[in-house]
């Protein structure tokens, strides 16, 4: 009956209905159907037609009329009966919303270098390493001319989603702000071409909840969940984090990139 799409039975004729005829007699219906909404008829021989309900058809019904013009796409077919205890079926909106229900994908990483005032990020060994030394020039929302080398170890996008955002935890020595950050850019695949990315997902450790008012040597959460950033299959996220000023030591995260897309 159709792929991708779902049908419940709602009920079942309990006459046979001649070629270019209406009403289908049925058991008392359970759903309401409004003027409009398409059917599924199935005889018990497995022949398929599919209609459309010409008025209202309320809870307890006996019958329901159909569109029967031949010249319609969505008419009965007027060459054959249709037999008693047939089944009725309709779109599940229910069951389709449940197999279509959201999923969410998380992406667990870390990173640990000297604090500086300018974006860093990983090495080419990427996400993998735990050591990160791309020192970049840049300190606002895009990181200028990435290099292939550094494209190339990106997080890939596997298919469309959204970017919902980013949980990170900050261990800084020193009592500085640290930031992290998401940024997105799509390669230019099988090309030698450097890359500006863009900043989609900023995340600022944040001590305000207390108890306490220093970002050095504790753990300091910080999250941004509301990025709702469309990705597209091939795109590449690069995680980056800089402090507010150079120096000030060691700097340690840990990251949670979270993704959400509706398909099975």
């Amino acid at each position: 009956m159709g792929m991708n799409v779902l049908y419940k039975t709602i009920t079942t004729t309990t006459a046979e209905l001649a070629p270019n005829s209406t009403p289908l007699n049925v058991v008392a219906t359970t759903i309401p159907l409004k003027t409009g909404d398409v059917i599924c008829v199935v005889t018990p021989k497995g022949q398929v037609f599919k209609t459309e309900v010409t008025s209202n058809v309320a809870v307890g019904s006996t019958n329901i009329p159909i569109n029967v013009k031949t010249n319609e796409a969505l008419g009965i077919h007027n060459d054959f009966d249709i037999p008693k205890f047939s089944a009725i079926f309709i779109d599940d909106l229910d069951t389709q919303k449940y197999s279509r229900r959201v999923s969410q994908m998380y992406i667990n990483f870390s990173s640990q270098a000297a604090a500086s005032r300018f974006w860093t990020t990983f090495s080419s060994s990427g996400i993998s390493n735990h050591s990160w030394n791309t020192v970049t020039t840049d300190t606002g929302n895009t990181l200028n001319d990435v290099e292939e080398a550094i494209q190339s170890v990106g997080i890939v996008i596997p298919f469309d989603c959204t970017l919902v955002g980013m949980m990170c935890i900050f261990y800084r020595v020193g009592n500085y702000q640290s930031t992290a950050a998401l940024f997105h850019g799509t390669p230019i695949y099988n090309d030698l071409n450097d890359l500006d990315m863009t900043n989609v997902c900023n995340v600022d450790a944040d001590n305000s909840a207390g108890p306490d008012s220093n970002y050095s040597q504790r753990p300091v959460k910080g999250e941004n969940l509301i990025a709702s950033f469309p990705l597209s299959a091939g795109d590449i996220l690069l995680p980056a984090f800089k402090g507010t000023t150079d120096g000030g030591g060691n700097l340690r995260i840990s990251y949670t990139v979270i993704l959400e897309s509706d398909k099975l």
